[in-house]
């Protein structure tokens, strides 16, 4: 459990937030000069710094979690759904995994079980057993879901900052290099999103299937 709260905090709360916190007064120099006014003691000041970015990574992370659904469309669905039915590409996990998995977990479900609630209950046997790789592999899979929505953010400031921001103050090339930067690097966390929720989903089913197997070796070698 500790070592799933230090990743998460880590990277899925704390990284995001600092950037946040950080590039804010650059979009937004008014108030950065109102806050420098306020005269605090250098201890009070980096707590308070740190909560905020702590509370405005928390704040990324689940308005990530809500936009996750247009994440999921873009991606082609949900891969807790389509690894069980289609795959998820022989690269990462065959339609056969997903078919030999699925008859293990059809029993342990009720009758007519959706794709989606056979993983929660892959995902139940994986979390029981405690496994850490199971939880690293979802705490950086909600980071790289939190630096796709920092990126739009960070786009959004960056475009606010032409009203007397950042932008204001440099060349149109430097503004139009700063955006392809931007959209360079939301392309990139898009991707790599994408792959480590699958990388998630196929931690969770190869795990519940190792599982399985140890409760029901019998059963496993069929």
């Amino acid at each position: 459990m500790p070592e799933k709260f230090d990743i998460y905090a880590i990277l899925g709360v704390l990284i995001p937030g600092v950037l946040i916190v950080c590039a804010f007064p650059l979009a937004c120099p008014a108030v950065a000069h109102a806050t420098a006014d306020i005269k605090l003691p250098d201890g009070f000041a980096v707590i308070a710094l740190i909560s905020v970015s702590i509370f405005v990574g928390y704040l990324v992370q689940a308005l990530a979690s809500l936009v996750e659904p247009v994440l999921n469309y873009t991606w082609g669905g949900r891969a807790s759904e389509r690894a069980l039915g289609c795959g998820l590409g022989d690269r990462y996990f065959s339609k056969a995994d997903g078919a030999r998995i699925r008859a293990k977990l059809v029993p342990l479900a009720t009758a007519g079980a959706s794709d989606q609630s056979l993983f929660c209950v892959a995902m139940q046997i994986a979390e029981n057993f405690g496994s850490t790789r199971v939880s690293q592999f979802n705490a950086l899979y909600a980071y790289h879901r939190a630096l796709i929505l920092l990126t739009i953010i960070s786009l959004g400031l960056f475009a606010w900052s032409f009203w007397g921001g950042l932008a204001s103050r440099l060349t149109t090339g430097q503004d139009i290099a700063i955006i392809v930067v931007l959209l360079l690097l939301l392309a990139l966390f898009w991707h790599r999103g994408r792959q480590r929720g699958i990388y998630y989903v196929r931690e969770v089913l190869f795990c519940a299937e190792r599982q399985l197997a140890k409760l029901n070796p019998e059963g496993g070698k069929e």
